[in-house]
């Protein structure tokens, strides 16, 4: 049955409710796709929360003001104005920018803050996976440790969250534990250097600087947890790290999503016949979450740490690999004026290597005289933004919780394979009436078979659609979409062609110390979804919110499938008759009759 609004004032609380009641909470990232979850979460199952501050910044010519008025305009918020409309006036905008030092806050708003905050969720991160290093590196590693340093001042925190990703420790290891693990490259030094090169030597360095991390989002994401550890260990924070997360099961509405950034890019661009050709692993693991069960978990999970007891809890970690440190390479490191590759090791930008495997010597004499200069093992030491002043030791401290929320907690998790079957089973009934083709999908796992079928029906279709728009005198799109459409399966690529055990103890520890009214309310158990019935969601949701068709247009939209797919099938057997009689023609010459 649906608990509405209005009801849940009068009905008795839960455990999480009663620890969000009368309590103040601080959103980076609200508007973003999983912070709007986030906060519709908090409004609609914790009626009695005090005040929600949301961190937003100008954008696109947008004030604060003008992009918060917009946020409740999103029809996310729709059941809220409906049933509880007084929930929204506890939002409080808050104008700021994770890009910026120090968060770009205020000094009257971080007073504010200071003194009123209890929860904090830093939600905020770049949406690009390949964001230049600078604004990757400010946006998921600066901004946390701004954010740390405004919690060690927060005068009644109870709860921190930081949401990083299932894949910031993927790399070079096939099981990822619900642990911290060491940082590719210590934060201060990366700060350094990214507030101190020009763009073309960062963008130069970048590949050397990732190594085998697979982009921008991912590497920042693994220091940012770097961060964490260093600051945050006598805080009351947890690290929660979900999966490639998609469209809602439930709430706030079925389906519901606002980007096409992974799995769900890949689901809409094969439903309007854009997408032909799959670079993945068919029997790899299809490690996605819904956006719902995310939310709660991470709610869960600041209750959790908000309530847990203070007794100090050690860690096993080796105290120099807690350092950050910068290792000093000579000249004599180098063959033929290259710095030859190396491991990645913990805190030294310098062992990191480009896209042939070297930095070259004038990139490495820059770099290693930025990092040198700004040594990082003194607890006072400050550079561009990031400040150790608030780090501690580790040995001394809690050990920070860390929640992998991924498809490992299904008993029968299903692979790409299911996925992308299941999503296409649906497309008869739910076809789009923007389709340029019939819904056709060919999986391939060879990285150059791939590149071959793209080019045969991606691009050689796209020349020549192209090509007689331009003779009608319209506008080409076709190349420009594949352009998108190849970069998003490349970035999609490496989580989808690769496989990784991750493990849940604390989740499944989280779900056992949940009541069964917040079992209810805050549902994150991945075995209780009916996934037949979460295609058919997933499907409505991509027509409605991401290809904006209402159900009204699907009659006609079936029309026109009938005639693409005659159309396709037609195309098919001209190109087989055609082969075949090319065949017999050449085998004729060879063969007597």
């Amino acid at each position: 049955m649906e608990v509405k609004l209005s009801d849940l004032k009068s009905a008795s609380m839960s455990e999480i409710q009663e620890f969000f009641k009368e309590k103040s909470v601080f959103i980076t990232g609200a508007t973003g796709f999983l912070g709007h979850v986030l906060l519709s979460k908090l409004l609609r199952s914790c009626p009695d929360i005090e005040e929600i501050y949301l961190l937003l910044r100008e954008k696109k010519g947008k004030t604060p003001t003008d992009r918060f008025n917009d946020l409740l305009e999103d029809e996310v918020f729709k059941i809220i104005k409906e049933e509880c409309p007084k929930s929204l006036l506890k939002i409080r905008p808050i104008s700021g920018d994770c890009l910026k030092s120090g968060l770009g806050i205020t000094a009257a708003d971080k007073e504010t803050l200071k003194n009123r905050v209890n929860v904090i969720f830093h939600v905020a991160a770049t949406v690009r996976f390949d964001a230049p290093i600078r604004d990757a590196a400010h946006m998921n590693i600066r901004s946390t440790s701004d954010l740390l340093d405004l919690a060690h001042e927060i005068k009644n925190l109870k709860a921190f969250v930081h949401v990083s990703t299932a894949f910031s420790n993927c790399v070079g290891r096939n099981v990822v534990e619900e642990k911290l693990y060491d940082s590719p490259i210590s934060p201060m030094n990366l700060l350094t250097l990214v507030d101190t090169l020009d763009e073309d030597v960062l963008e130069r360095i970048t590949p050397g600087l990732l190594g085998n991390y697979p982009n921008t989002y991912v590497f920042t994401k693994a220091v940012a947890e770097e961060v964490c550890r260093l600051k945050g260990s006598d805080l009351p924070l947890a690290i929660f790290r979900p999966a490639i997360v998609i469209s809602s099961q439930k709430e706030p509405i079925p389906g519901w999503i606002n980007n096409v950034y992974g799995p769900t890019g890949v689901v809409a661009g094969a439903a309007v016949g854009l997408l032909r050709v799959l670079y993945i692993e068919q029997s790899s693991k299809a490690n996605v979450v819904p956006c719902d069960f995310v939310v709660n978990a991470a709610i869960a999970s600041a209750w959790s740490v908000g309530t847990r007891d203070n007794e100090l809890e050690f860690t096993a970690t080796n105290n120099e690999a807690t350092k950050i440190m910068t290792k000093n390479l000579t000249s004599d490191s180098f063959q033929n004026g290259c710095l030859p590759k190396t491991t990645i090791s913990h805190g030294n930008i310098s062992d990191n290597y480009s896209t042939d495997g070297n930095i070259h010597e004038s990139d490495f004499k820059l770099i290693n005289g930025i990092t040198t200069n700004r040594r990082c093992d003194s607890k006072t030491t400050k550079s561009n933004g990031i400040s150790l002043n608030n780090s501690v030791s580790v040995e001394t401290t809690k050990k920070i919780p860390v929640y992998n929320f991924t498809c490992d907690l299904m008993d029968k998790p299903f692979t790409w394979k299911d996925f992308m079957k299941n999503n296409e089973i649906h497309e008869p009934q739910m076809p789009s009436s923007v389709s340029i083709w019939a819904y056709s999908l060919l999986f391939c796992r060879y990285k150059s078979l791939y590149k071959f079928y793209c080019f045969l029906f991606h691009l050689c279709p796209a020349l020549i659609a192209d090509n007689v728009a331009k003779l009608l005198g319209k506008k080409p799109k076709l190349m420009d979409a594949y352009t998108r459409v190849h970069k998003l399966v490349e970035v999609l690529s490496y989580f989808s062609t690769r496989e990784w055990k991750m493990t849940n103890d604390n989740v499944h520890f989280l779900w056992g110390r949940l009541s069964e009214a917040d079992k209810q309310l805050f549902n994150f158990d991945l075995n209780s979804i009916d996934w037949t019935d979460y295609f058919r969601i997933h499907c409505v949701g991509i027509r409605q919110f991401i290809l904006k068709e209402n159900v009204d247009t699907i009659p006609e939209a079936m029309k026109r499938r009938k005639k693409l797919v005659f159309a396709h099938y037609s195309l098919l057997s001209a190109i087989t008759f055609l082969s075949a009689y090319v065949l017999l023609n050449f085998l004729r010459r060879f063969i007597p009759v």
